[in-house]
């Protein structure tokens, strides 16, 4: 898993950099190899004007072409930070799954053939 972390107007201190890592390694822990590229993304929108204005983006590549994009926005970046990493999990978590269910006779039917199948089907 790669790792690319960038903030501004800011510097990533070192306590956010062991946050976001003990976060990205738990999600790493449940979904291994299927994640590629990880991007972080964390934000002050308001500057030195305060409020809630602290935002976290995590954007995870998943294998196969999967892209799962998870933000927070808090008055803290590390609540900002926790929030982000566990929108992630569900949202890797859920996209993934769905790639499971889906029957594999589905993923080789052409867009068209897909919705004339959900026609008949919902006709029953």
């Amino acid at each position: 898993m790669q790792i690319d972390m960038q903030a501004r107007p800011f510097e990533i201190t070192p306590a956010m950099e062991a946050r976001v890592a003990r976060h990205l390694r738990a999600i790493e822990s449940r979904f291994g190899e299927r994640i590629g590229q990880v991007l972080v993304r964390m934000d002050d929108i308001n500057g030195e004007r305060g409020g809630v204005d602290k935002r976290c983006r995590i954007v995870i590549e998943a294998i196969p072409r999967q892209t799962v994009v998870a933000e927070a926005l808090s008055a803290d970046m590390y609540a900002s930070i926790s929030q982000a990493a566990r929108r992630a999990e569900t949202a890797l978590s859920r996209t993934l799954q769905r790639r499971r269910t889906r029957s594999p006779r589905r993923l080789l039917m052409n867009p068209d053939q897909v919705d004339a199948e959900d026609a008949r089907s919902a006709s029953l």
